[in-house]
């Protein structure tokens, strides 16, 4: 499979959400042998699986809406969304130590799928 022919996540936004961030590609783990066109060297594990692929934030609501791949660059990883509230005391600033919901999956159709579903409210995954 040509790297080229791999499409972006496209989502759907309401409720307040705005798309901040995203890398994320219809790409599953099981197809990173398949990958062709990367300069010698490149890994797709090294520029698609990595802890910073996809955010959004809804400032009425106060929250954060994160994706990524941990461990960054690991073919054992997974994908963890993580949602967050806004720190009370610190506008802008998100409680990373506290998420108000968390999943992890390695089925990027189903991370998808949960996507759209927080973005389509606010009552978490």
């Amino acid at each position: 499979m040509k790297i080229s022919d791999v499409t972006r996540f496209e989502c759907t936004v309401s409720n307040g959400w705005e798309v901040t961030h995203n890398e994320l590609l219809h790409l599953s783990i099981d197809e990173i042998e398949t990958i062709t066109e990367l300069d010698p060297g490149v890994e797709v594990l090294d520029i698609y699986f990595l802890q910073d692929l996809f955010q959004a934030v809804n400032r009425r609501e106060r929250k954060l809406l994160d994706v990524g791949w941990y461990p960054d660059g690991d073919p054992k990883g997974s994908y963890v969304l993580l949602l967050l509230n806004e720190c009370h005391d610190r506008v802008g600033h998100f409680d990373w130590d506290y998420p108000e919901d968390e999943f992890t999956t390695r089925d990027y159709p189903l991370l998808f799928e949960k996507i759209q579903a927080v973005l389509s409210s606010c009552s978490g995954v």
